[in-house]
């Protein structure tokens, strides 16, 4: 990330020194305080006004950036030349992908990245995993569950979604239990009644295996 930082700042200085010296230039040649900038495009143009005594880099951008096509095409300026994405843009992906852990310059954009997708922020948040159920004895009330309290379900509202997707049941994970570790324990336990809903009274063994969806941020 500081490559990045750096690499961003970098291109801020060079451009301001650019358009530092094209301004200079442009009201030498003028004679004058003010003018203006024409930039064209086939029939499309945006006229870029200037003041010797107000115009910087900001207010320069603020009048590019102001019409769509010059916004436009900026932004694929700096993707094709420089490789900066717009954060919205959906090749971004294509990107992160080559982003390898195993490259120390890499490391700290990829525990984000995991990071994040552990939490369940941004894009991971409708993220599913495929987890183990148990039915316990006694069991919760039918729309609650129980899960470890040191894991990912306890506290949220989660959907179960039986492997052939067929059937699902929405559970409250209010209770609570134990899981030291080096031992087995199913990652939610739920009641007789959400159990048959999911699996509609077929043999269940000890543990079974679903789909869980946190549904609540």
């Amino acid at each position: 990330m500081d490559n990045i930082k750096s690499k961003y700042v970098f291109y801020i200085v060079i451009i301001s020194l650019v358009i530092g010296i094209a301004i200079g230039w442009f009201f030498q040649k003028s004679g004058g305080k003010s003018g203006e900038f024409t930039l064209t495009d086939g029939t499309r143009k945006v006229v870029i006004k200037l003041d010797q005594e107000q115009i910087n880099e900001e207010a320069l951008f603020k009048q590019i950036f102001a019409k769509e096509w010059t916004k436009d095409a900026s932004i694929s300026w700096l993707k094709k030349k420089e490789g900066i994405f717009h954060y919205l843009d959906a090749s971004l992906t294509d990107s992160i992908k080559i982003i390898n852990p195993d490259i120390n310059e890499h490391e700290q954009i990829s525990k984000n990245f995991r990071e994040i997708s552990r939490k369940r922020l941004g894009p991971w948040k409708y993220q599913i995993d495929t987890i183990s159920i148990g039915y316990p004895n006694p069991p919760p009330s039918v729309g609650k569950a129980n899960a470890c309290e040191n894991g990912d379900f306890y506290r949220q509202t989660v959907k179960l979604i039986s492997l052939n997707g067929k059937n699902e049941v929405i559970v409250e994970v209010t209770g609570k239990y134990q899981c030291p570790e080096n031992l087995s324990y199913p990652d939610i336990q739920i009641s007789k009644e959400d159990k048959q809903k999911l699996f509609n009274n077929t043999p269940f063994s000890k543990t079974e295996k679903v789909f869980a969806l946190i549904i609540n941020d």
